[in-house]
C-alpha cells in the first residue's frame, strides 16, 4: 500500500473516534504532544477541568511492557494521537 494512502485511513480512523467521543480531533502540535505530555483532568466533575500534566502515550505503552496497564489499549492510543500529528 502508499504511504500516504496508510495515512489517510489513520486519520479517517482517528476523526471517527473523535466524533463517537463527542469530540473535536486534536491538533497536529496536540496530538504531538500527547505523546509526550498529557493534561491531567479531574473527571469526577462536570466539564473534567485541566487539573495539572501527567506523562504522555509514549510513556504510558513503556509501563504496559512492564505489566503496569493494557498494552493493546495504550499502543491503540499512541496510533490515535500518532494518525492525528
Amino acid at each position: 500500500m502508499d504511504a500516504k494512502y496508510e495515512r489517510f485511513i489513520l486519520l479517517t480512523c482517528a476523526h471517527r473516534i473523535a466524533q463517537q467521543r463527542g469530540h473535536q480531533p486534536a491538533r497536529k502540535f496536540t496530538a504531538f504532544r500527547k505523546l509526550f505530555l498529557q493534561e491531567r483532568r479531574d473527571w469526577n466533575q462536570p466539564g473534567a477541568p485541566h487539573v495539572g500534566w501527567k506523562r504522555g502515550e509514549l510513556a504510558e505503552v513503556a509501563a504496559a511492557l512492564v505489566g503496569h496497564g493494557d498494552i493493546a489499549e495504550e499502543w491503540g492510543d499512541v496510533g490515535y494521537y500518532a494518525a492525528q500529528s
